[in-house]
């Protein structure tokens, strides 16, 4: 759905998903605290930035190992995504590219604990701002639902980074964020959880340590999101299941049973 999201308006209207597993297709229609809920999230905002191009997706459940074409691709590919060449293949994507800018340690587990540690509204506005598909303006305009990427403040573009630490029309509210972040006040990654790879000039080694070690602040994330919420920008929902059934009437699930 990702790779949809950059064609251009009018291909592909009418698209279909197959998958031979009936557990995600009942994960998506009726979400509970099962791990993951940041996948799901995702699949969700994403299908809906896809009704806004004009696009409908249907989730369709097939048989496996019944020599379906594309079956037997799927599973090599998603065996390949649990190897040990899963970093280089992600780092081929052409979707996703924000997110890889602002946490260069992935696809390390560290989010996947920082998700699962969050409440259904939180992680809904995480995955927002790591992914990039948020409700501000320079994101609706890159994808047509927005003439202007301009903030109200007069800036050129509403981007994550001025609407985070830049828009004056939110001075008061981010005090807190600025406070918890000290002198890392401004570094977007950090922010966000992600590993910046960036180095000390001193030292030259990386300011956030070693990769593989690398452990988000959750503090900040949670003063991140604290100060979204406060914004009142994202306008999040409280309750996942309200989203998961208005999702559905975009998402059309066949042959599930």
């Amino acid at each position: 759905m990702q790779i949809l999201q950059v064609q251009p308006r009018g291909y592909a209207p009418c698209v279909t998903i197959l998958t031979d597993c009936q557990t995600a297709i009942q994960s998506i229609c009726k979400p509970r605290l099962q791990s993951g809920q940041y996948i799901l999230q995702q699949i969700w905002h994403t299908a809906k930035q896809l009704q806004t191009q004009g696009r409908n997706v249907t989730l369709q459940w097939a048989p496996g190992h019944e020599g379906l074409k594309g079956n037997k691709l799927a599973h090599q590919c998603a065996r390949r995504a649990t190897n040990k060449e899963a970093t280089k293949l992600f780092d081929k994507l052409q979707v996703g590219k924000f997110t890889c800018l602002i946490d260069k340690a992935l696809p390390n587990k560290h989010m996947m604990q920082v998700y699962n540690s969050l409440s259904y509204e939180e992680t809904r506005i995480l995955a927002q701002l790591r992914t990039g598909h948020t409700p501000l303006k320079e994101h609706l305009a890159r994808i047509g639902v927005e003439e202007l990427a301009a903030c109200e403040c007069g800036t050129l573009r509403e981007s994550i980074k001025h609407f985070l630490f830049h828009c004056p029309k939110w001075r008061v509210e981010r005090q807190n964020l600025q406070q918890t972040m000290e002198d890392r006040w401004g570094d977007l990654a950090y922010a966000l959880g992600g590993w910046s790879g960036r180095t000390n000039r001193e030292t030259g080694k990386p300011v956030d340590g070693p990769k593989k070690r690398w452990k988000p602040n959750m503090q900040v994330i949670k003063a991140v999101i604290q100060y979204v919420r406060a914004t009142k920008r994202f306008q999040p929902r409280v309750q996942i299941e309200q989203e998961a059934e208005d999702m559905l009437d975009n998402i059309e699930v066949v042959g599930e049973n």
